[in-house]
């Protein structure tokens, strides 16, 4: 009863359809897209498979990744699949010994950002099960905080 969905569902008052087009890690925050019909789903759904939307993400991350490596690319298997995940270090904090990332990923594997950053030795803060000395009280400091593509109805290039 306290879904993203059903949510959705409440405030249009049923005056349109809701469809969810892909998930979040249920500790993750942020954008979702929902589409108003099946047609809508079904080709949103579609871009999503094409990896033809772009993601971008910010996390915070247990130690100073920017003295590590300011930039790059994160190319490790998961599941014996294709993963990559690139990431631009934006700040360090000495007090709480984290740093700020912004994150987009290639590919949309489980869990991906949160394996990715653990395999490297910096962990995402607040992840219930991926890393150790990252755990909090304040909950996954993961967020979903952009969404690129084109939309396959008007052709118009969309940002969120």
């Amino acid at each position: 009863h306290c879904s993203l969905l059903r949510q959705a569902e409440i405030f249009f008052r049923g005056s349109h359809g809701v469809f969810l087009i892909h998930r979040l890690d249920r500790e993750a925050s942020g954008l979702m897209l929902l589409g108003h019909s099946k047609n809508a789903a079904a080709k949103l759904s579609e871009l999503f498979q094409k990896n033809q939307i772009t993601k971008h993400y910010q996390a915070e991350v247990l130690g100073n990744l920017a003295h590590k490596s300011p930039s790059g690319t994160i190319t490790f298997p998961l599941d014996d699949k294709t993963a990559v995940t690139q990431f631009e270090a934006q700040t360090y904090n000495p007090d709480t010994q984290t740093s700020t990332v912004s994150i987009t990923i290639k590919t949309g594997r489980l869990h991906q950002i949160r394996r990715h950053f653990e395999m490297i030795g910096f962990p995402v803060m607040g992840d219930p099960r991926y890393g150790e000395g990252n755990k909090n009280s304040e909950g996954m400091k993961l967020s979903a905080v952009g969404l690129r593509f084109q939309c396959p109805f008007s052709g118009q290039v969309l940002s969120f």
